[in-house]
């Protein structure tokens, strides 16, 4: 289990607008950490769940974390060469929110942009949801 997936599908959720299923991954990867390792998510998964409830606007005590330098996002460079799998997964998207469930395995070498696809796939949700 990567949690870093984990934070990504919670990502594409929210962006999503489904909070319901943001906030239940989080509380199954919770579940899953607690059981086979006897540990709590990380810092970086707390931050992201805290965002999650905030928007949901549930009042949760806020789960204080270690200070940290905030990350700088690196520059985007353009997305090249992957727009027919973009586009597939945008369409499986579209239906998935219409009403349909779907699950969607992207596995591959690291390095070769499957993050970077998910990143281009939730910013084109995020574009196309009703404000």
């Amino acid at each position: 289990m990567a949690e870093d997936a984990q934070r990504q599908l919670m990502r594409l959720y929210l962006r999503a607008g489904t909070i319901g299923l943001a906030l239940r991954q989080y509380r199954q990867l919770e579940a899953l950490l607690r059981q086979e390792l006897g540990l709590t998510p990380s810092p970086e998964t707390q931050v992201l769940f805290q965002e999650i409830l905030r928007q949901q606007g549930g009042a949760t005590p806020r789960v204080e974390t270690s200070p940290r330098q905030p990350a700088r996002k690196p520059p985007t460079l353009p997305f090249v060469g992957r727009e027919n799998m973009l586009t597939r997964l945008l369409a499986i998207s579209q239906d998935a929110i219409a009403g349909g469930g779907v699950t969607v395995l992207m596995q591959g070498e690291a390095g070769i942009g499957k993050s970077r696809l998910l990143d281009e796939l939730a910013d084109k949700l995020s574009a196309s949801s009703p404000a």
